[in-house]
Formats: C-alpha cells, structure tokens, sequence
C-alpha cells in the first residue's frame, strides 16, 4: 500500500509514504487515538490516523500532497496517466515478483513508451546514471516512476536533473560529474513529472530535493540539489 502524492504546486508529483512507516505509527500508537482507529489502506483513515489532518499538511515545508493507495489503485492511478507517454520505470526486477508487480510492468508496457529499468545498484554511481540516460535514448520522458528503496529513488531524481542538460550528447561519467560540480541542471526546465513508492523506511529520499551520487573511482559523494526534485 504505497502512498501516492502530487505536489501542491508545479510537478513534479510524488509519491511519498510508506506504509511499513504508517503501520508502525499505528501499532506504537504514536498519534493520539490511533489505537481506537481502523486502518483500511484508505487516505481517509490516514488522515484521521493523523489526528484528523488533511493530506495537504505538508505544504508548509515540503510541497507534497499525500495519497495512499493499494498495488491495484496505484496501478490504475499510473495507467491513467501514462496513456502514450514515454515512462521510465526504475524497478529492480528482484522487486518484481515479491511486490505482484508483473502485471503492471506488462500494462505499462502496452499502453505506454516504457523504458524499464531494471538494474538497480545500492548506492547509484555516475555511471549508473549514464546507463539509465542511453536507455531513453532521443527519447524525452513523461514520467519517471521510481518503485523501491533510496537508491532506485536517487537514481530516477539524477535522471530528472540531467537529462535535458546532456540532451544531444553522449552521456560520460565525466561529463554527469562536470553537471553536477557546475550545478548546471539549476534553472533549467524538468523532463518529466516524477512519481516515487518508497519500498522501505529509510533514506526519505522521497521527501526531499536532494539525490545523491557515489563517484565509483574518488570514492567521493555528490550531491544533485533542485527544488524541482521535491
């Protein structure tokens, strides 16, 4: 039961709350009245899970709206969405089958331009993102869809920040690192809308407008920082 969520404001739309998270603030009764309180999925209930609060909460901080939805609702929600657009999906294929998540890939794949990919690595390296951005090709995304932990997410985040930058080039480890070092993805106008089902409590990088990348060969970390990654 991933949460779905769009942005209060301008894209991209995200998808922000684990339900491993909501079902541990339910089960420690960490907000007033949650023990009294049936949790059916639904984002009414995780409002009043919150004390009665409304999904647009957030807007204070962190400009999100919240959705939480069941694998079924956010299958339909994504293949409302995708209908002839170019979508890239970052989805290790090791999620696919524990999540029941093969007959959306294969939904995806017949009503949408889908670029899977597949092949996530723990902690996403600069050549990752190059490997990801050959996939697209001269293709321009629509939406890029990130199922999975921190690393799926930072990846899909890297792509959105770089791939209007490098378009008409071939993609280098060098030159991602030169983009990010020289912030020249600031300013410049997204590829696509984002949507993100964080798979884990971890990283929050769902919640954030950072992504991080390791350089495989300093040994160093980078950060990609736009607003336009909330």
């Amino acid at each position: 039961m991933p949460g779905f969520s769009q942005s209060a404001g301008s894209p991209p739309s995200k998808i922000l709350r684990c339900f491993t998270s909501i079902l541990r603030a339910y089960d420690q009764n960490a907000v007033d009245g949650a023990a009294s309180i049936p949790y059916d999925g639904t984002e009414a209930a995780l409002c009043r899970l919150q004390g009665g609060g409304t999904m647009e909460d957030f807007g204070g901080f962190c400009p999100v709206r919240i959705r939480v939805l069941s694998v079924e609702g956010l299958s339909d929600r994504l293949l409302g969405l995708a209908q002839g657009a170019c979508v890239g999906l970052f989805l290790d294929a090791a999620l696919i089958g524990p999540f029941g998540l093969a007959p959306l890939v294969e939904a995806l794949r017949a009503r949408c331009r889908l670029v899977l990919i597949d092949a996530i690595a723990p902690d996403p390296t600069q050549a990752d993102v190059c490997a990801a951005l050959e996939r697209f090709g001269n293709q321009r995304p629509d939406w890029l869809v990130a199922i999975g932990g921190g690393s799926a997410m930072d990846l899909a985040k890297a792509v959105l920040a770089l791939h209007d930058p490098l378009a008409g080039q071939r993609p280098t480890p060098q030159a991602v690192i030169r983009m990010i070092q020289e912030k020249a993805y600031k300013g410049m106008p997204k590829a696509a809308q984002m949507i993100l089902v964080p798979t884990t409590a971890g990283t929050g990088s769902e919640m954030t407008r950072w992504a991080t990348l390791w350089d495989a060969d300093k040994a160093a970390k980078y950060s990609v920082k736009d607003e336009d990654l909330y």
